[in-house]
């Protein structure tokens, strides 16, 4: 299966679709992948964000060859899908004939790139979308609360709440400062624009790099799956579609 990958990501790159950057295999080889360029754009504030194909394929069942359109931003390397509620991405259909696969996977990769074009003008307009810090709570408030589920209110009934009530105060409230802190360094970037965009960034900049991911290790690939197609992923397109409800 890696070689029928690897061929189809030849295949693509020598159609001049896309360019292979790098290659990662995660989970003891049960993830393979193919990261491949695809275009970049400048939002306000010199925010550079760089547009991927993710061409990939896993061993354990899981799922078939499958394109993934991503973004990175460059200077917080926040990754975020731009299939919103289509998690699995682009299918390869496993056919018999490689003639056929390669038409497929160079089709696929089109739609790819017209998700990229969509996503360039989503991020363009959440730049455009002017807030409030009350706003920015707000939506903060909504994330954590689609995420984890709602938290007691501590307001003059603290002595009567249990341990376990207290915790999920405390949890989220460290959760909170987290935001507040990464909006903090989007401002400074970002030419102390606070709008849709910046306020996205604080959450998925957390998800990607400050959330706590079960099993985690110093050294294990757990988060990259984690952000790449996990729970970390989940995560940041309900946190896309919250930002775009604003």
């Amino acid at each position: 299966q890696n070689e029928e990958l690897a061929a189809l990501v030849e295949a693509v790159e020598d159609d001049g679709q896309a360019e292979v950057e790098s290659a990662l295999s995660l989970r003891g080889g049960r993830d393979v992948f193919f990261l491949m360029k695809n275009s970049s754009f400048e939002l306000p504030g010199n925010d550079k964000v760089h547009t991927y194909h993710i061409f990939g394929n896993n061993h354990a069942g899981e799922r078939s060859i499958y394109i993934l359109p991503t973004s990175l931003r460059v200077w917080c390397s926040n990754m975020l899908h731009m299939v919103y509620r289509n998690s699995t991405g682009f299918k390869i259909r496993h056919t018999s004939s490689m003639k056929d696969r390669v038409a497929d996977a160079i089709s696929q990769i089109k739609h790819s790139q017209e998700s990229a074009e969509k996503f360039r003008v989503t991020c363009q307009q959440l730049a455009e979308k002017r807030l409030s810090m009350r706003e920015v709570t707000d939506y903060w408030d909504n994330v954590y609360t689609k995420q984890y589920g709602p938290t007691p209110d501590p307001k003059g009934n603290w002595h009567n709440l249990d341990a376990g009530e207290k915790s999920q105060i405390t949890r989220k409230e460290e959760i909170m400062t987290e935001f507040s802190n990464a909006l903090s360094n989007e401002r400074k970037r970002t030419e102390d624009n606070l709008n849709a965009w910046t306020a996205l960034n604080s959450v998925t900049e957390w998800i990607d790099h400050g959330r706590t991911v079960r099993g985690e290790k110093k050294g294990d690939q757990l988060r990259v799956h984690s952000n790449m197609l996990g729970s970390a992923a989940k995560m940041k397109s309900m946190a896309l579609e919250t930002a775009l409800a604003l």
